[in-house]
């Protein structure tokens, strides 16, 4: 974590002295400072807190909030690290709050390094809503996304065939159209995204089962259930990037299901599509 409490004020690991009694922010268990010259400063729970303790968070993703965290301050705006209001329990901390200048809205932004069930993701996603609070998801990238690319035109790359995982699905129908975004962990970059059909062949194939009954099954596409296309248009570093909020209705389908809330996405300076997208 990248925010803890000490004498019940919100300290920053970035800025804290080692030595003091600093407690999670959510739980008050007793956390330590974690800082060095490969490590993100930040806070973890002492090993007899373990039981007490959130999940543990991977390098990558205190990097992805300590990189948006700053790149929004730099621009003046206020922002918190991993901030929960009083409408939202401690467990449900945005990894970065940012308030719009002009309207003063709050933007819970939540990157998703590790998979996560669709039911805790909706039921986040409605407290939000509840709190009147807009949300970006922002999955982070497999590592393994950039060798399966094929570059395209205007820098765009392509995978063909992405495992896609659940999460990120539902997050691509939280997003609004073209306005999805992804995060590549290794470079520390953002993707505006969009999947498509992975289309797989079958072949002609006929067989005799038990009793010389005849099978015959016809060749053709059909569409993977693991697998997507993804087209990947970016890089951009966090400086680059811009918030933009809009409203969406509520919307299920078999596998999900999305509140109506307002939802955020990010507009890359240099990408007059994914401005367009949003207006």
């Amino acid at each position: 974590m990248l925010v803890a409490h000490l004498e019940n004020r919100r300290v920053e690991a970035v800025g804290a002295q080692r030595g003091a009694d600093f407690v999670c922010s959510g739980c008050g268990a007793p956390v330590i400072l974690r800082r060095g010259r490969k490590v993100v400063a930040h806070f973890a729970h002492r090993p007899s807190a373990a039981g007490t303790a959130r999940t543990a968070e991977t390098r990558g993703h205190l990097q992805a909030k300590r990189l948006l965290h700053d790149a929004l301050r730099a621009r003046g705006l206020r922002a918190e690290a991993e901030f929960a209001t009083e409408q939202v329990a401690w467990d449900r901390r945005a990894d970065v709050m940012v308030w719009s200048p002009g309207s003063r809205l709050p933007v819970a932004i939540e990157f998703q390094h590790s998979t996560i069930g669709i039911p805790e993701l909706e039921v986040r996603a409605q407290t939000y809503a509840r709190a009147g609070i807009a949300q970006l998801w922002v999955p982070f990238l497999r590592p393994d996304a950039f060798t399966r690319a094929e570059l395209a035109v205007h820098g765009t790359r392509i995978v063909e065939r992405y495992p896609v995982r659940l999460h990120e699905l539902w997050m691509y129908g939280m997003a609004p159209e073209r306005a999805f975004w992804m995060f590549d962990p290794d470079t520390q970059t953002f993707w505006n995204a969009r999947f498509g059909d992975h289309r797989l062949m079958n072949r002609e194939a006929i067989w005799y089962e038990m009793g010389a009954v005849k099978r015959y099954t016809r060749g053709g596409e059909r569409r993977s259930r693991r697998y997507r296309s993804l087209r990947l248009a970016g890089p951009w570093s966090a400086t680059e990037l811009r918030l933009r909020t809009v409203a969406r209705p509520a919307h299920r389908t078999e596998w999900f299901e999305w509140p109506e809330c307002r939802v955020a996405t990010f507009v890359g300076s240099r990408d007059e599509v994914c401005r367009s997208a949003v207006r």
